[in-house]
């Protein structure tokens, strides 16, 4: 029993030895997500959240941007931990709500926040990973007839933005 103990306790430890992006690099926060600055095209200049969120009174309308979700991966392969970041835009006088995707870079735990992708109205984001600097979304949305509708949607890092690929 004991042998068994020990072979159990090397085979947790191994995974973590070797070339770890996050303990030989700073690594982004989600604090630092929580409170950075983003350009969203619903509100036509940069905003800044504080505790992952941004309200502002427009029109008669209170207009939020709130950190809705985040996803973690190498965006660009140079070995260090990227962020996803999603938004959500709403309360601006409509009544449905708009997703951004948004890639932040780590610069040695530092964000660099690159242009966002508008992914539209009243989605369910399922699931967002990166696999080898590809983003692969699952996603959830319906049709003029309220049939639910299920895609998977791919981008990869160009230059400052994540273009779709397929």
């Amino acid at each position: 029993m004991q042998l068994l103990y020990i072979i159990v306790q090397v085979l947790l430890i191994l995974p973590l030895q070797g070339k770890n992006p996050s303990t030989t690099t700073k690594s982004l926060q989600l604090k630092t997500l929580l409170n950075c600055t983003y350009y969203v095209d619903d509100f036509w200049e940069t905003v800044t959240l504080h505790g992952g969120q941004f309200k502002r009174r427009e029109g008669g309308f209170d207009c939020t941007l709130t950190l809705t979700g985040q996803s973690w991966g190498d965006l660009d392969r140079d070995g260090q931990i990227d962020a996803l970041v999603i938004l959500a835009s709403g309360g601006c006088g409509g009544n449905s709500t708009e997703y951004y995707l948004i890639p932040v870079l780590n610069r040695d735990g530092k964000p660099k926040v690159l242009k966002p992708v508008d992914l539209g109205y009243g989605i369910i984001i399922k699931s967002l990973n990166v696999k080898t600097g590809i983003v692969i979304g699952a996603f959830e949305s319906s049709d003029i007839n309220f049939n639910t509708i299920h895609y998977t949607k791919k981008f990869k890092l160009v230059s400052d933005h994540l273009e779709s690929i397929e």
